[in-house]
């Protein structure tokens, strides 16, 4: 029997709705010391799904008919709610935010990182900082060190067996309003709007795609207000009038890079086995030991790989000038499954964030070794790189990349790019 069934039973003699207990009543019903994650972390009073993971402190209370509804952690107490008889609208409504909570102040709480918001571009010191409209507006917070914070609409949130969930294509939606800011029929105020929107579309969707494949959990500011229908867009940008922090994680449990099409699950984690990525069709004839011999060419050739671009870029990203270790990865310049060259010739050192824009065909190197930056970027904190020439290159040119193979890349990223 877990140490925690006696607040399940305690919970199931309670005929109250909802119920408040201090940290201390907790413990004292239960006849022992919380563990200290419990005072430090909200992701230990999250909910669980019975069956599905092992948070046992949760699934004493999940499995007599109640729910955690808030945690305060520096107040010490936990509110527990019993559930109805219609939990997916229970937990919509419990969800939906009731007060307008500051970005700014939002994002210290999450532990992400403000110090931007104080200096313009120009490095002039902001007054009203709090409100810098360079950053205020944006659909995600965060980075890959940090983690991200995603703000999703209220109404977009789904439910099922009362877990929530999010499902929708953000670049769809970046799409539709690179569509409307390229349209010249359309005003230039609704033209100049869209397209600052379509980079904050996009800047979500990387944040997505970028904690699916890291594996990393995410936080949520949930928003209500005037939201409006995509058919809507190119009339009047939405209007925020109620956000709040959610205290519990996310997990991105699907990402398809393609469409765009997600699925970001509040509060219970993916199967890790699930995440894995399936092979396409043209690899259903390829047996498990092709597969497995493909994987370890792969794990022996990357190490090596990224190694000797740390050295020939002097461990610092081409484009950017990082110089830290931990996000600084080795692209390909002819991806690896077109073909499988491990040369230093046939690479680049990029930042993490750049490494993906790179992937994803947003950014790439000409011939003269110049960045080029994508039109849905031009107007984003990326804006300022187009027509750079890189800032680090390999000292000796039989490390510095190939110029057929960045010909080749180009001509890949003006098809695209044609598309856009």
């Amino acid at each position: 029997m877990s140490k925690y069934a006696p607040l399940g039973v305690y919970l199931q003699q309670a005929t109250a709705s909802d119920l408040t207990l201090t940290f201390d009543q907790v413990e004292q019903i239960i006849g022992t010391n919380l563990p200290p994650s419990a005072s430090k972390h909200d992701e230990w009073w999250q909910n669980s799904t019975p069956g599905s993971d092992s948070h046992v402190q949760a699934l004493a209370w999940m499995t007599t008919g109640w729910r955690k509804l808030r945690v305060d952690r520096s107040a010490r107490y936990v509110t527990f709610a019993r559930a109805g008889s219609n939990p997916d609208a229970e937990a919509l409504e419990n969800l939906a935010p009731r007060r307008k909570e500051v970005i700014y102040d939002i994002l210290q709480r999450a532990s992400i990182s403000v110090e931007r918001w104080h200096w313009t571009k120009d490095q002039i010191e902001v007054e009203d900082f709090r409100s810098n409209p360079q950053f205020c507006y944006n659909w995600s917070f965060g980075s890959i060190a940090e983690g991200y914070v995603l703000c999703l609409w209220h109404g977009t949130l789904q439910a099922d067996g009362g877990v929530l969930y999010f499902a929708e294509s953000v670049l769809d939606t970046a799409n539709e309003l690179r569509r409307i800011a390229d349209d010249r029929t359309k005003s230039a105020s609704a033209r100049s709007r869209t397209s600052d929107q379509s980079v904050r579309a996009l800047n979500l969707d990387a944040a997505i795609r970028e904690s699916y494949a890291r594996r990393l959990p995410v936080r949520v500011i949930v928003c209500a207000g005037d939201q409006r229908a995509r058919n809507e867009l190119a009339e009047k940008a939405s209007a925020v009038s109620r956000r709040i922090l959610d205290s519990e994680l996310w997990y991105v449990h699907r990402h398809d890079p393609v469409s765009g099409e997600c699925r970001i699950v509040r509060g219970v984690k993916p199967d890790l086995e699930a995440m894995d990525v399936s092979h396409g069709a043209e690899d259903a004839d390829e047996t498990d030991d092709v597969v497995q011999q493909s994987a370890i060419k792969t794990r022996r050739g990357q190490r090596p790989f990224r190694d000797g671009l740390l050295a020939a870029y002097r461990r610092r990203c081409a484009v950017t000038g990082s110089m830290v270790d931990a996000v600084l990865e080795a692209a390909h310049i002819v991806p690896h499954a077109e073909k499988t060259d491990y040369k230093t010739r046939n690479g680049i050192l990029l930042r993490a964030d750049i490494h993906t824009l790179f992937d994803e065909h947003l950014l790439t190197v000409d011939t003269r070794y110049r960045v080029k930056l994508s039109k849905l970027l031009r107007h984003s904190e990326y804006g300022d790189l187009d027509g750079k020439s890189l800032k680090v290159l390999p000292e000796r040119s039989e490390d510095q990349p190939s110029v057929k193979a960045l010909e080749q890349r180009l001509i890949t990223f003006d098809a695209k790019e044609a598309k856009r």
